[in-house]
C-alpha cells in the first residue's frame, strides 16, 4: 500500500491568527469571514476547535475574547479537546504582530488551496491506477476543470477571488440583517439623524468635520469622541495639535457635567457644580480615551503613534485629529493645497490599515460667510486639495444664531458690524447664555449613503451638542424655549 502523502500546513500562521483574534475582536469582521474551518489543516486539531468556537460567537454577534471563547468551548463540549485554558494562554502570549494578520490569513488560505490541489491530484492518480478511466478525453477535461476551480481560490498578491468576496459580502449582509440597533453597523455616533445617514462610523472611513471658526467643531468632535468610547467601551485616540490636554478635559467635563465652561475655567463653582464636576471626572476617567497634545505635530508622528497605540491597545475603535490645516508635513510641495492633499491621503490610508474610522477637523474659508445663506459647501473647504476626493464623509456645521450675534442679516451678504473686541465680547456672552440654540449639520459628502442636513442643539456654555426635538429646524428662525429634553438619552438641556 502506497504511503499517504503528508499534506502541507503552517501551524504557526494558524496560531497567529487565533491569537490575534483573541487580542482584538475588531478583526472578526474581516478575518473570520475570510476563513473557513476546513482552511485549518487539522495538523493541530485544537486550532480547528477554537476557530469553530470563534465562528459560532461571531455568527451570534458576540464579542471574541478569552472568556467568551472558553464559555463557548465549554458549551460545545470541546474545552479539553481544544487544549483548555493553558493553550488559550499560549496563543495570547505568543509574539504576534496584529498588523500582519492579513498576511497570516493569506498563508492559511494558500496552504488550504495547496492541500486541496494535492489531494485532488492523489484522487486522480488513484482513479487511474484503479482502472477507473473509460474515456480519456472526458477524464482529462473533468479533472482539468476541477484542478482549475481549486487553483482559482488561491490568494494572488493582495487580490481576492470573486468567490471569496461574495462569501465575505454574504456573511456581512447576513450579520447586518440581524442587527437590532436601528441599522447601526459601525460605531454609534450618538446622534439619531446622523446614524440614519451614516449607519455609524465605519471602519476604514475618513470623516472630515469642517466649519468656520467659532461654529463649535472642536466641541462636536469631543462630543463624538466621548460618545464613541462610552458606547463601545473601547480605546479612542485624540490628537490635538492646537489645544492642550487640560483645556480639552475641561470641555469634556463641561459637556458631561452640564456646568458653565467659563465658571470651570475661572474656578467659580459652587458646591453643587463641584459635585457634578467630580462625578464627570470619575465617569470620563473610567473611559479609554487617550490624548496627545504635542504641538506642531507632524503627519509621520500621528501615523507612527497611531500604529503604536493600536499595537498596545488592540481594541482601538476610532482616531480624532484636530486639525489637518496645521499638521506639519515633511518634504517639499509646490503649494499648501498639495500638502493638505498628502495629509488627507495618508489619514485615509491610516484608517484602512488600522481598520478604524478616522475623523479629522478642517477649516472652512471666509467664502462661506459670503454665501447667501452662510451655509458652507465643499467648495468652501480651505486649502481643500484632495479633501473632497479622499474623504468618505464630509460634515459641516453652520449656526444661524452665531451669524445674527455677529451682525449678519439672514440671507444677505453684510459684513461684520463689530471688530475683534466685539466678537470676543459676543463669544463670552454666548458662553454665559444657558439657552440652547439650533445648529445645522450638513452631510456634504457621503460616499456610501445619502447627503442632506439636519438640526442639532448646541449649548455654548456647556460646549455640548444634543439631538434636536423632532420638527425643530435651526434655519426656520423659531426660538427654542427649553423646558424639555432634545436628547435621545433623556438629558435635559434646558437652562439650569
Amino acid at each position: 500500500m502506497a504511503k499517504k502523502t503528508k499534506l502541507p500546513s503552517n501551524i504557526e500562521a494558524e496560531r497567529s491568527v487565533l491569537g490575534a483574534l483573541l487580542m482584538d475582536s475588531g478583526l472578526a469582521l474581516s478575518t473570520i469571514t475570510s476563513l473557513k474551518e476546513e482552511d485549518f489543516s487539522g495538523e493541530d486539531p485544537r486550532n480547528v476547535l477554537i476557530f469553530k468556537a470563534m465562528k459560532e460567537l461571531d455568527a451570534h454577534n458576540k464579542p471574541i475574547d478569552s472568556e467568551t471563547v472558553v464559555d463557548q468551548l465549554i458549551n460545545m463540549g470541546m474545552f479539553e479537546d481544544a487544549g483548555g485554558t493553558s493553550y488559550l494562554m499560549e496563543l495570547l502570549q505568543a509574539p504576534i504582530q496584529i498588523n500582519n494578520v492579513d498576511h497570516y490569513v493569506n498563508i492559511i488560505r494558500n496552504q488550504a488551496v495547496l492541500r486541496a490541489y494535492l489531494a485532488k491530484l492523489e484522487a486522480i492518480l488513484k482513479d487511474y491506477t484503479d482502472g477507473g478511466i473509460e474515456d480519456i478525453s472526458e477524464f482529462m477535461a473533468v479533472n482539468t476543470q476541477a484542478l482549475s476551480d481549486i487553483a482559482s481560490k488561491r490568494q494572488i498578491a493582495n487580490f481576492l477571488s470573486a468567490q471569496t468576496v461574495t462569501e465575505i459580502t454574504r456573511e456581512n449582509i447576513r450579520k447586518e440583517s440581524k442587527l437590532s440597533n436601528n441599522g447601526i453597523t459601525g460605531i454609534d455616533t450618538g446622534f439619531i439623524k446622523l446614524n440614519a445617514y451614516t449607519h455609524g462610523w465605519q471602519p476604514g472611513n475618513l470623516i472630515i468635520l469642517a466649519a468656520r471658526p467659532s461654529m463649535g467643531k472642536t466641541a462636536l468632535m469631543l462630543n463624538f469622541a466621548l460618545k464613541a468610547t462610552q458606547n463601545t467601551g473601547k480605546t479612542v485616540a485624540i490628537f490635538s495639535c492646537e489645544m492642550a490636554n487640560d483645556l480639552i478635559m475641561k470641555r469634556l467635563i463641561a459637556s458631561e457635567a452640564l456646568v458653565n465652561i467659563s465658571d470651570l475655567s475661572t474656578g467659580h463653582l459652587n458646591k453643587r457644580d463641584m459635585d457634578k464636576v467630580n462625578a464627570a471626572l470619575e465617569s470620563i476617567g473610567r473611559t479609554k480615551l487617550y490624548f496627545d497634545d504635542t504641538p506642531n505635530q507632524s503627519l509621520g508622528d500621528i501615523v507612527a503613534k497611531s500604529h503604536k497605540l493600536k499595537a498596545n491597545n488592540p481594541d482601538l475603535a476610532m482616531i480624532f485629529v484636530d486639525y489637518i490645516n496645521i499638521i506639519d508635513v515633511q518634504g517639499k510641495y509646490d503649494s499648501r493645497t498639495l500638502e493638505i492633499g498628502a495629509i488627507t491621503k495618508t489619514l485615509k490610508q491610516l484608517a484602512r490599515n488600522l481598520k478604524v474610522p478616522v475623523m479629522a477637523l478642517a477649516q472652512v474659508s471666509r467664502e462661506a460667510d459670503r454665501n447667501e445663506s452662510h451655509i458652507p459647501s465643499l467648495a468652501n473647504l480651505k486649502e481643500s486639495g484632495n479633501i473632497e476626493q479622499d474623504a468618505d464623509i464630509v460634515l459641516m456645521i453652520y449656526r444661524p444664531e452665531w451669524y445674527k450675534n455677529q451682525g449678519y442679516k439672514t440671507k444677505e451678504n453684510n459684513p461684520l458690524k463689530s471688530g475683534e473686541a466685539q466678537e470676543a465680547e459676543n463669544q463670552q456672552k454666548e458662553e454665559n447664555s444657558g439657552k440652547p440654540e439650533g445648529a445645522t449639520l450638513v452631510v456634504a459628502k457621503n460616499r456610501n449613503g445619502q447627503q442632506g442636513k439636519f438640526t442639532l442643539m448646541f449649548t455654548p456654555k456647556h460646549q455640548r451638542f444634543d439631538n434636536a426635538m423632532e420638527g425643530y429646524d435651526a434655519e426656520s428662525g423659531s426660538s427654542y424655549r427649553g423646558g424639555g429634553s432634545s436628547s435621545s438619552n433623556g438629558i435635559d438641556i434646558s437652562e439650569d
